[in-house]
């Protein structure tokens, strides 16, 4: 049985993230790291292009195109698009008719109903047979290697594009989680506001990310690098140019940071009084792409007083973590978030797992 399940089902883990969508396939390992977007003509509504060749006109469109987020913080705003993106991104595995798609898809502890709704609707529609979701925080913490053998309780903070995830959590499953809709987007307009107020200078989205990965930083000294930054003058409508430092930038991004550390210390609090000890004890692990700020860990340990440290692969800690729990039957059927299923769905879900065992 184990030998037909291998050859007709594949497992797919899906991290569909308001900036960056990741897919991880159980035959071929990760298989797509893209972008979010998708670029429409803004007079016909055909889509031009999906992924990085769309996020790459951002801020460059032509005058007929606009570039669309079918995801804000962490859920589909967007369903008509983003279903075409998924359909896009899923047609290199589901090009195989003669297999079955078990899709793990992972989504904010925050989603409402009708959030989780549409994503296992945008997952159907561009051709899983069977999705189970999973919270975020809890694929982060075992992508993250950060759930012990022993059942104490681990911290992880995932910090993403759209949403920070902060979770407490065990081999046994969620203990406390919060979502909150600040992450590393606001990262990037806040430098985009402080060099409007501090120079009169308006940037773009693209020209402010690039700026927070050279020369961002965490630390109130910066990382001592200094890049000649071009943009619109608000005064005179023309092109001028101003040489932007470090420490300038950590300052525009300190109160998105107090907002995270913040973020810690209220799941902390809420957290029960042994699950709080074995964070104390064994720290706080960091993921998702907004942990590569630079000197973020640093600065979280000294506000915080506890040891900090970013996973191995922040940015794929998500997606890996559901892959893990796909290749694990009794696990994710444990983990996994329960949804309400056709009589069609719980057949399918009996007949899988006979296979399974």
């Amino acid at each position: 049985m184990r030998f037909f399940r291998r050859l007709f089902v594949e497992r797919v883990a899906l991290d569909l993230g308001t900036v960056t969508t990741l897919i991880y396939s159980s035959r071929r390992g990760l298989v797509l790291h893209e972008p979010s977007a998708v670029a429409v003509n803004r007079f016909t509504g055909e889509v031009i292009a999906i992924g990085r060749r769309a996020s790459e006109m951002l801020g460059r469109e032509p005058y007929d195109v606009e570039v669309h987020r079918p995801l804000r913080h962490g859920t589909i705003a967007d369903l008509d698009l983003a279903q075409r993106m998924l359909r896009r991104f899923l047609e290199p595995i589901c090009r195989n008719r003669f297999r079955r798609i078990h899709l793990m898809a992972t989504i904010p502890g925050s989603a409402t109903d009708a959030e989780r709704n549409a994503l296992i609707e945008a997952a159907r529609e561009a051709g899983a047979h069977r999705v189970d979701l999973i919270e975020e925080g809890l694929a982060a913490a075992f992508g993250a290697d950060a759930i012990a053998p022993d059942g104490s309780a681990r911290m992880i903070v995932d910090i993403g594009g759209g949403t920070t995830t902060f979770s407490i959590a065990s081999r046994h499953g969620l203990i406390v989680s919060e979502t909150l809709p600040i992450a590393g987007n606001d990262m990037t307009e806040a430098i985009r506001e402080d060099l409007q107020k501090r120079y009169d200078l308006v940037i773009g989205e693209r020209t402010a990310e690039w700026i927070k990965i050279e020369i961002g930083s965490a630390l109130p000294e910066g990382n001592g690098r200094t890049v000649k930054v071009y943009g619109k003058s608000v005064l005179g409508g023309g092109t001028e140019g101003v040489l932007l430092q470090s420490h300038e930038v950590a300052q525009a991004l300190e109160p998105v940071l107090r907002a995270i550390r913040d973020g810690i210390r209220r799941v902390l609090e809420q957290a029960p009084p042994d699950a709080a000890h074995d964070v104390c004890q064994s720290g706080i692990v960091l993921s998702g792409g907004g942990s590569l700020l630079h000197g973020l860990d640093q600065w979280l340990s000294d506000q915080l007083q506890l040891v900090i440290v970013r996973a191995e692969h922040p940015v794929e800690a998500v997606v890996l973590g559901a892959a893990r729990l796909l290749e694990n039957p009794e696990l994710y059927r444990q983990l996994r978030v329960v949804e309400r299923m056709s009589y069609w769905s719980e057949l399918y879900e009996e007949a899988l797992h006979a296979l399974e065992v």
